[in-house]
């Protein structure tokens, strides 16, 4: 069962505790097993492909989104390896988003790839970066001292031409890799090769040779549109004589340059004029009177993207016609390679939606990512069309949202043939030494509008139980009631701005504090002041909510209290009573007999059987001031969350096994910020587009099949009328009767169902006994039978009595 999910928000409190019988949990935390793991990925998505660099040792390319995808930066994905097969994932090169200062891929060299990422992601244009360097094929990734921003790398050096935070003069400076250390007090060896470097427009180095082109006065900086001065500019083509050291001017213009690259023997720079078309340069390096090379490129709307020079001259992708009003603009589909030489050029045409350049040897290197079968690096060797040489993981859909129920994962994404609507798909996972992952099968049932960075963590967009389902709906502000995949009802207006807390358990559902039966209808409500808030959560009609922090007149202070009710029957009882400043609500959760809450500092989780009215008190792990951000009861294991600031792992999981008292907490590793829980089975999503987990629990329990909640008539007409109830159990079961008793016990009639995935729909009585007869009028009792498909045992009551029994009245 989903349990309901908590706003984030941080809590400093002080707190007063309840009375009762107190069971202290341990502090230490138990060591983590390897529990059996699987995981599913997100629906299939259509992804560009753009190639960053490569050398003799491998290529790098990073894969994006499609073109719909608003949350295109967020989720692209670095591969880096050999050719000749398929790439590897590198996520430790994580993306950021559209208001973040984005991380950069600076280039390749030998078996390096160079990239940094931005000690604060605020988008500051003068700050210190760090430097990374990773390994092609291994992934292994080192971290040089901090510089500022990099324009290049090239055998084994950063260079640099921006200034840092203070004002300093801004040079051109060439760092030597590996010479520092890591760390904000690291400094690298430093040779200083230019003075004033301000204007820099592009660079290219290899090893000693550096070429610059610079702009004065300078071009705005990216993002930065009034920067720089206006007016005419000239631009430079600088070269650095490896020998001397300095610095010779070998063109001044005012057309604009703004691309420069450097091969074997030969650089090469672009320019364009006013109006005119794009011009191609290229020259031998260092040698005595040098000839300039120049082409006309014929296509008047050409760009000289990606430019790169090898063995066989000058090379850059001509693009067609996109969408440049589109927000991130799509990659062209026609894209052709022109490989200039001197004044003459050959051009090859390249797969749909190539991306990026590079040059190895004597060959031209690029990317798409069109269709999967044709998806990946393509190489074109002097003479030749273009071959696929390396192959990348088909792309898929970040997974927003995670649910467990009857043994099947629920899954959101947002592969919708629409792409403004997301979809939900169900996983059968089966196993228990391993796991294993049925076939995907999509729900009937789409959302409205989402992008994904609106989506904020404390968010959900769906909950499950058995075979029932509450689904961030069709139409804004509404939410969708389903059972067994059939939509049954909709909420219309409840929770129109968020944040979201969706819960279902039998035949109820839960949005913030309000309760929906299957069709829609509203049927309670938490009581609460109009300044206060709260947090609730069903197991059947059982609904246990927090409401506070709200004034008590009588006490003249503000109180937060925890209660419990039945939706069916209210009656509410008080749990908990808390005086002081609670910045918010406390996390609850209920499961069967069982009620959970943290206390009002978030130092401690009290667990109360209602049966007996116990307490366990349970330490949170990071002590007061560390909120509990997610809680949640499932049979016999508590799972809570912490946010915790600066840490590696913002989320924190921990799992505690209650049904061995001295149980030890096992603390989980890795981002727990959309979970659930549900039988044997945890399930949380993962960052960027790498899908959902699934794993085993680590205790060694049977958990018992438990009724949740039902739904049926109290009488019926036998002959003319078919009773037909229906039940929601905690997970799937083989087995189901339904023995109908007469008053004096004796069993007139057996019906039998099925309950797949814990829900039983198929369950009818007429109103005859085993003979047919037509049953006289009066009380029937009923008692439901059924056996946990996995073998953990029988079913229990909704509060573990081993009786599952009720009454009908027949007419």
């Amino acid at each position: 069962m989903a349990g309901a999910r908590r706003a984030l928000g941080w809590l400093l409190a002080l707190g007063v505790g309840v009375g009762g019988t107190l069971l202290a949990a341990p502090a230490q935390a138990a060591e983590n097993p390897s529990p059996p793991t699987i995981r599913v990925s997100g629906g299939p998505m259509q992804a560009s492909l753009r190639m960053v660099g490569a050398s003799d040792s491998g290529v790098v390319v990073e894969q994006g989104s499609d073109p719909t995808d608003h949350a295109d930066v967020v989720n692209s994905l670095v591969y880096t390896g050999a050719e000749g097969g398929e790439l590897t994932a590198r996520p430790l090169i994580k993306a950021t988003n559209y208001f973040e200062q984005p991380r950069l891929l600076v280039g390749v060299h030998g078996d390096e790839l160079a990239w940094a990422d931005p000690l604060s992601p605020y988008p500051f244009v003068n700050q210190a970066w760090y430097l990374h360097r990773m390994n092609l094929i291994s992934g292994q990734d080192v971290i040089d001292a901090p510089a500022a921003r990099p324009s290049a790398f090239n055998a084994g050096n950063w260079y640099t031409a921006a200034g840092l935070a203070g004002g300093e003069p801004v040079n051109l400076l060439r760092h030597k890799a590996g010479t520092g250390t890591g760390g904000k007090n690291g400094e690298m060896a430093i040779d200083r090769l230019m003075e004033n470097a301000e204007g820099i427009v592009d660079l290219a180095a290899d090893g000693s040779t550096v070429a610059v082109v610079r702009a004065d006065p300078p071009v705005p900086k990216p993002g930065y549109p009034d920067s720089a001065p206006e007016g005419t500019r000239q631009f430079s083509l600088l070269l650095r004589d490896p020998y001397s050291g300095t610095f010779s001017t070998l063109v001044e213009t005012t057309d604009v340059i703004k691309s420069v690259a450097l091969g074997p023997d030969l650089l090469a720079w672009d320019s364009q004029a006013a109006g005119q078309s794009l011009q191609i340069h290229s020259r031998p390096l260092f040698v005595a009177e040098p000839v300039v090379s120049s082409y006309a490129e014929t296509d008047p709307d050409a760009e000289s993207v990606d430019l790169v020079a090898n063995d066989q001259g000058v090379g850059y992708l001509v693009a067609g016609p996109t969408d440049e009003d589109a927000f991130p603009v799509p990659p062209a589909k026609d894209v052709e390679l022109r490989v200039v030489k001197g004044e003459n050029a050959t051009t090859t045409e390249l797969p749909d939606y190539s991306q990026g350049l590079a040059a190895v040897g004597d060959r031209f290197l690029t990317a798409t990512g069109g269709a999967p079968k044709t998806a990946g690096v393509y190489s074109v060797s002097p003479g030749d069309v273009a071959v696929r040489t390396a192959t990348v993981a088909s792309a898929t859909y970040p997974v927003l949202d995670v649910g467990l129920a009857g043994s099947s994962l629920y899954t959101l994404d947002r592969s919708s043939s629409s792409d403004d609507r997301h979809t939900v798909w169900k996983t059968a996972i089966s196993g228990q030494e391993t796991l294993t992952a049925g076939p995907r099968k999509r729900l009937g049932v789409n959302g409205s509008s989402l992008i994904e960075y609106q989506v904020s963590h404390s968010d959900r967009l769906f909950a499950f139980s058995a075979g029932r389902a509450l689904i961030w709906g069709q139409d804004e502000h509404s939410w969708q009631l389903a059972d067994r995949g059939r939509v049954t009802g909709v909420i219309q207006g409840q929770s129109e701005w968020g944040p979201w807390y969706p819960d279902v358990s039998g035949p109820y559902a839960l949005l913030d504090t309000a309760v929906f039966k299957p069709n829609g209808d509203k049927v309670y409500e938490v009581r609460k002041s109009d300044y206060a808030t709260g947090r609730a959560e069903l197991f059947g009609s059982s609904i246990v909510y927090s409401i506070g922090p709200s004034y008590d007149e009588d006490t003249g202070a503000y109180e937060t209290r925890v209660w419990l009710d039945d939706v069916e029957n209210p009656d509410p009882q008080l749990l908990a009573t808390y005086q002081g400043p609670c910045w918010r609500p406390p996390q609850v959760s209920i499961w069967g007999e069982l009620v959970a809450w943290e206390d009002c500092d978030a130092e401690k989780i009290v667990v109360r059987n209602i049966r007996n009215d116990t307490e366990r008190l349970i330490d949170n792990p990071f002590g007061s001031g560390f909120q509990v951000t997610d809680l949640q009861l499932s049979e016999g294991v508590l799972f809570w969350s912490n946010w915790v600031e600066n840490a590696a792992e913002q989320y924190g999981g921990h799992l505690i096994d209650l049904n061995s008292p001295d149980a030890q907490r096992v603390d989980l590793l890795g981002a727990w910020y959309r979970f659930d829980l549900d039988d044997h089975l945890l399930t949380r999503a993962l960052p960027g587009r790498d899908g959902a987990e699934v794993q085993r629990i680590p205790f060694a329990q049977q958990y018992r099949p438990r009724l949740i909640g039902k739904l049926a008539a109290s009488r019926f007409t036998a002959g003319t009328q078919q009773w037909r109830p229906r039940f929601d159990v905690s997970k799937p079961m083989t087995d189901v009767r339904l023995l109908i008793t007469d008053r004096n016990g004796a069993t007139v009639k057996t019906l039998t169902g099925t309950a797949p995935d814990g829900s039983i729909r198929d369950i009818v009585w007429d109103g005859r006994d085993r003979t047919g007869r037509k049953m006289e009028p009066g009380t029937y009792h009923w008692r439901l039978l059924g056996q946990a498909a996995d073998g953990d045992g029988s079913l229990i009551g909704k509060f573990g009595g081993s009786v599952v029994s009720g009454q009908v009245r027949v007419n």
